[in-house]
């Protein structure tokens, strides 16, 4: 059975150059904050961004700006299940099927166990329920 549940997703923007992705980790590092997930890319023109998910919002907001970053904070539907091929179809599929856009979304896996897909919608309450039902 899915746990279909609201959290926080922080967006954080950093150069885009060696070891930039590090040093913001690693400012939550310091304050043994885990992380459920997360995803880095770059835009090009010298920025690039950290899509995360805390498992203590607030903890990492304060250790992220105590460090200088700029970070954006959203709510995000975050929706745990056992992992299997076509999960992630299977769930846009019924976000779709009742009219629900995305804004974005990616997930994680270990092996044959549990997945996490982070999504971003443009009706998160309604997403809720759409997948816990």
């Amino acid at each position: 059975m899915a746990q279909v549940m609201k959290g926080k997703e922080f967006i954080v923007e950093i150069p885009d150059e060696v070891g930039a992705g590090a040093r913001a980790l690693e400012a939550l590092v310091k304050d043994r904050i885990n992380l459920a997930c997360f995803v880095g890319y770059g835009t090009g023109g010298g920025k690039a961004y950290i899509h995360l998910v805390p498992e203590d919002s607030d903890r990492a907001l304060t250790a992220l700006r105590g460090a200088g970053y700029q970070v954006q904070v959203s709510d995000a539907v975050l929706y745990v299940s056992e992992d299997r091929p076509g999960l992630a179809a299977d769930v846009l599929r019924k976000l779709a099927n009742a009219g629900i856009n995305l804004v974005h979304c990616y997930a994680t896996a270990v092996g044959a166990t549990n997945a996490l897909l982070v999504i971003r919608t443009s009706d998160d309450e309604r997403a809720v329920g759409v997948l816990s039902g």
